[in-house]
């Protein structure tokens, strides 16, 4: 089973993170779409009550075996994104967590202490899109793009200023490429009176 890093290294790495669509209410609604890069996620609401609610469905899906394992899936998926108050940060600017407990901190230890004495089922509903994660995030050029993109282009006047530099460097070329040409041409055209 693949462990996919914190929501922090996957927005480096060029994860986009998405709300998923309104009329999603399971928590095993989890998408990615490899080819965007888009992790879409249900909307989640922590409170108070939210890591009893949490521990009372996994005592239920523990004890009622035919049910699944939908819940502990989320869990420990929530429990690879969420480590640090940043990784809430991320998660909360798309509004994919709505926290009404107070902190990020707060959230972030939540998340990690709902997964601490939990064990999984090699077989979740989520080890598709963990393992389509981990590939995205394999591949070189989705880290350099990211990379590009979060660190260079964080303003329009990068992308103008680049856009004038490549202008720039065609138009040197070109010109250069004329006076080449003009200081080989053969003196055909002149003529001795």
């Amino acid at each position: 089973m693949s462990v996919i890093p914190s929501a922090e290294f996957l927005y480096e790495a060029g994860v986009q993170f998405r709300r998923a669509p309104s009329d999603s209410q399971y928590l095993d609604d989890v998408a990615f779409d490899f080819g965007g890069g888009v992790l879409s996620l249900p909307v989640l609401a922590v409170d108070d009550g939210t890591e009893s609610a949490f521990l009372n469905l996994v005592a239920f899906e523990r004890l009622h075996v035919g049910v699944g394992n939908d819940v502990t899936s989320y869990l420990f998926f929530m429990d690879n994104l969420i480590n640090t108050s940043k990784d809430v940060g991320l998660l909360r600017e798309e509004r994919i967590l709505l926290s009404i407990v107070g902190s990020d901190e707060e959230v972030a230890a939540t998340f990690n202490r709902l997964s601490s004495e939990l064990t999984i089922n090699p077989d979740n509903s989520l080890v598709h899109v963990r393992d389509m994660i981990g590939r995205y995030c394999d591949r070189k050029w989705n880290r350099w793009r990211a990379n590009l993109l979060h660190n260079y282009f964080t303003s329009p006047w990068t992308i103008i200023s680049l856009v004038i530099a490549v202008l720039y460097l065609i138009l040197t070329v070109l010109q250069t490429n004329y006076a080449i040409m003009d200081f080989y041409k053969p003196d055909d055209d002149k003529k001795s009176p």
